[in-house]
C-alpha cells in the first residue's frame, strides 16, 4: 500500500456501537485512489459486536490497526486516545458511520501539498440511511473552491467545514493541542477544535466545493437529541472563546449569538425542544456582555 512519493495519511476512525455501518466506512477508505494511508480504528467499548466484526473483516490488513478502550470514554475521550496513535503527515478523522468517495484523499492531499494548508475540507451530502434522501449543506451553495479569506468569521458563523471531511496537517494540530489533549470534553468538541484552529495567526484553510463524502444520519445520531449541541455550543465553545471572539468579530459575533437565541426560542415555543430559560438567558448575556 505504501508509495513513498506520497505523504502518509492517517485515517482515524472512532466508533461506538457501529456494527451496522462501520464496514462500509472502512471500505470507503480502502477503496481510495490515493494509496499511501494507514487506518487506525478506536472502538469505545462497544457492546453490539462492533469489535468482533472489525477483527473478522479487517484484522488481516497490515495497514489497519484496531484498538478498543478498556471502558467507554465518550466522544472527546475516544478521539483524544485515537489521535495520539496517528503517524501520518496528514490526518483525517472519519466517524464510523460516514463515507468518503474514492478520490477524497487524492484531491485533498494534492491541495494541501500545493497550498500548504492546515485544513483542507470538501463539500459533502447528508445522507439519511432510513429514507435515502441526500442534502448538501446550505452554506455550500454560496462557497467557491479556494482559500478561506476570513477563517475566524467563516468557521464560527458559517461552519463551512465538517471535521470528518477535512484533511488536517498533523504538525499544526499538535501545535494547538497542549499535552496531546486535542478535544475538550463537550458535545461540540469538533466545533471548538475548529474555532481554536481558526484563531491561530497563521492558520490556512482551503475549501473544495465538490461533494466527496457522505455524512450519514440514522436513529443513533447523538446530534439529533434536542438542544444537546445547542447547549454545548453556548456554554462550552462560546464560554471558552467569548472574549477573543467578541474582540475579533465585534457585531458579527453578537448577531450570531442573537440568531441562535431566536432559533432556540422558536423551537421551545413550538415544543420541538425542551424549555430552557437558563440557556436563553445565557445567550443574551453573551451577546451583550
Amino acid at each position: 500500500m505504501i508509495e513513498s512519493k506520497y505523504s502518509l495519511v492517517t485515517v482515524l476512525i472512532p466508533c461506538y456501537n457501529a456494527f451496522n455501518t462501520i464496514e462500509q466506512t472502512v471500505l470507503s477508505v480502502i477503496n481510495q485512489t490515493y494509496k499511501n494511508f494507514e487506518i487506525i480504528i478506536n472502538d469505545d467499548y462497544s457492546d453490539d459486536g462492533t469489535l468482533k466484526l472489525l477483527n473478522k473483516k479487517f484484522k488481516k490488513f497490515n495497514h489497519i490497526t484496531i484498538y478498543q478502550n478498556e471502558k467507554n470514554l465518550g466522544t472527546a475521550g475516544n478521539w483524544n486516545q485515537l489521535f495520539k496513535k496517528a503517524n501520518g503527515k496528514y490526518w483525517l478523522k472519519l466517524d464510523g458511520d460516514d463515507l468518503i468517495k474514492p478520490d477524497f484523499l487524492m484531491e485533498t492531499v494534492a491541495i494541501a501539498e500545493e497550498h500548504h494548508t492546515d485544513f483542507t475540507g470538501t463539500s459533502f451530502e447528508s445522507l439519511n440511511l432510513n429514507t435515502g434522501i441526500k442534502k448538501t449543506p446550505y452554506i455550500h451553495n454560496f462557497l467557491t473552491s479556494g482559500m478561506i479569506k476570513d477563517p475566524v468569521e467563516s468557521i464560527f458563523v458559517n461552519h463551512p467545514f465538517h471535521l470528518c471531511f477535512t484533511l488536517l496537517k498533523a504538525d499544526f494540530v499538535k501545535s494547538i493541542s497542549p499535552n496531546f489533549e486535542y478535544f475538550i470534553n463537550t458535545e461540540v468538541c469538533d466545533a471548538e477544535f475548529q474555532v481554536r484552529a481558526s484563531l491561530q495567526p497563521q492558520f490556512k484553510a482551503y475549501f473544495i466545493n465538490r461533494v466527496l463524502a457522505y455524512y450519514c444520519f440514522h436513529d443513533n445520531n447523538s446530534s439529533l437529541t434536542p438542544l444537546k449541541q445547542a447547549k454545548s455550543f453556548i456554554y462550552d465553545l462560546v464560554g471558552i472563546h467569548h472574549q477573543t471572539l467578541k474582540k475579533r468579530l465585534g457585531m458579527v459575533y453578537r448577531k450570531k449569538i442573537i440568531r441562535n437565541f431566536i432559533i432556540y426560542l422558536k423551537l421551545m415555543l413550538k415544543k420541538e425542544a425542551p424549555l430552557d430559560l437558563k440557556l436563553l438567558f445565557y445567550c443574551l448575556k453573551r451577546a451583550w456582555f
